[in-house]
């Protein structure tokens, strides 16, 4: 699988998991969410995915198996530098 395949694995297992959390807290608190209701807190929750994603490196780096829990794949991505832009003619 290359490295883009792998980042997109591991940012797509990453939302899930939160996405779950959510819905575990929605429904714990007797909550209903609904998309026209979420409108309003959409900066508040790109914050809170930007949050988990780098707590979820933090907590992938420091114990490794739980990479696969977090992420779906234990590898992360290399990416290679691109090369500078050709000089205008």
């Amino acid at each position: 699988m290359n490295d883009t395949n792998t980042a997109t694995v591991r940012t797509t297992v990453n939302g899930t998991i939160l996405t779950g959390v959510i819905i575990a807290v929605a429904a714990l608190f007797g909550w209903t969410i609904d998309v026209a209701d979420l409108a309003p807190y959409l900066p508040v929750l790109a914050g809170a995915i930007a949050v988990f994603y780098r707590l979820s490196l933090y907590v992938s780096e420091r114990w490794p198996k739980l990479a696969f829990v977090l992420f779906g794949k234990t590898t992360s991505p290399v990416y290679t530098p691109l090369p500078p832009p050709a000089p205008p003619a």
